[in-house]
């Protein structure tokens, strides 16, 4: 239960760091950073917008470049996760999904091993009925997707689950989204 209650405040702290608005940031050609342990698919993304809700997803792949295991805490392949937006200079929190409460077997990533992960940013429209709502204005910006729970040990009976990584290994490389005109 411990455990429970550890995720979810972790979610709460990352998402209390939102903004309500946001500047546009120049937009100047991104650069791939090499270095990101989690790279995107690709360097631009689309969003699309409904009556509810804007929704994108973010296809990438993690590398273990450690010298040991990574142990990825999820609750039925759901992982904690947070979608970051640059604005004036600073990351803020865009979005962080809900997370079930319940703790599945670790993801295992060996080192030298990659793992692909997806993420499916759905986020309410102001006034509208889904949560959490879309913290913004507008949506087109670069971002950056930063993951927690990923640890270099795992204990499933002890609060916390184990020492998480640096976080400069759980954050990917920057990419655009823009709002998709609706046809």
């Amino acid at each position: 239960m411990r455990v429970h209650h550890l995720m979810a405040m972790t979610l709460l702290a990352l998402t209390a760091c939102g903004e309500s608005s946001a500047e546009p940031e120049p937009t100047g050609d991104l650069t791939r950073d090499e270095s990101a342990h989690f790279q995107t698919d690709s360097m631009q993304y689309s969003m699309t917008r409904s009556s509810q809700e804007y929704e994108a997803y973010v296809e990438m792949t993690y590398t273990n470049r450690r010298s040991d295991t990574v142990f990825v805490a999820n609750c039925g392949g759901a992982t904690a996760v947070v979608l970051e937006r640059r604005v004036s200079g600073q990351w803020r929190t865009a979005w962080a999904p809900a997370q079930f409460p319940c703790l599945s077997q670790p993801i295992i990533v060996a080192p030298g091993a990659t793992r692909r992960f997806s993420v499916r940013v759905g986020a309410g429209i102001a006034g509208g009925p889904v949560e959490p709502k879309w913290p913004f204005t507008d949506v087109d910006g670069e971002y950056r997707v930063v993951w927690g729970q990923f640890l270099s040990s795992y204990s499933e009976g002890r609060s916390p689950l184990g020492s998480t990584i640096p976080s400069d290994q759980r954050i990917s490389n920057r990419f655009r989204i823009a709002l998709r005109a609706n046809p």
